[in-house]
């Protein structure tokens, strides 16, 4: 289970928070030193390492998780430090954060996971990233919409292609009935539901 990261304690530990937002390593470096919790919350329950994490900071990630941040820490609305790295598309920062054991998994207070986030951005080199460490294609956030559902709404093509080829079922259905397909035909793209028709989709 994740540890939820405490409250603010100091006014230096307030100060890291600044200092990352800055990308200036070396004086956050030295302020990291000094700061009693590593996890202080700033603004939306972020801790230091969602901020770096946001930014692609990935020095700073590094150094953080080194100090023993917490890697699956959530913010105000339920955000790991790999939410926020997967909705900014930053790639370096997604797989060092997966390759020292963020879950790929969770989910925000709307149900979506990094894998949505992903589908959302059309970001494929994110989603190759996600399902390699684990990523459930199938995952449903709270209105029951998968990446698919998301991915065939962006009319994203190849998102499309690498969900379908790595297990996304094609008629997965929303709480409102709504399969990805009829996400796309209701949009217009023609091209979508002819691809996703091809791959066994339905209305």
């Amino acid at each position: 289970m994740a540890r939820r990261p405490s409250s603010p304690h100091t006014i230096r530990d307030k100060m890291v928070h600044a200092l990352i937002r800055t990308d200036d390593a070396a004086e956050a470096r030295r302020k990291l030193e000094k700061c009693s919790d590593v996890d202080v919350v700033g603004n939306w329950d972020w801790t230091p390492l969602h901020e770096a994490a946001a930014r692609g900071n990935l020095r700073l990630v590094q150094m953080l998780l080194a100090r023993g941040a917490a890697i699956d820490a959530r913010s105000d609305h339920q955000r790991t430090p790999l939410d926020l790295a997967a909705y900014r598309r930053k790639h370096a920062v997604v797989a060092y954060l997966l390759g020292q054991g963020a879950m790929p998994n969770t989910r925000d207070k709307f149900g979506k996971t990094p894998l949505h986030a992903a589908a959302v951005n059309d970001d494929v080199t994110t989603a190759k990233l996600l399902i390699e460490k684990g990523a459930q294609v199938n995952a449903k956030d709270r209105r029951g919409l998968t990446p698919l559902h998301d991915a065939a709404a962006n009319k994203s093509f190849l998102m499309i292609d690498l969900l379908l080829h790595s297990g996304a079922c094609v008629n997965a259905r929303s709480q409102m009935g709504t399969t990805p397909m009829r996400v796309a035909a209701t949009k217009g793209f023609r091209d979508v539901v002819s691809l996703l028709a091809r791959n066994g989709g339905r209305l």
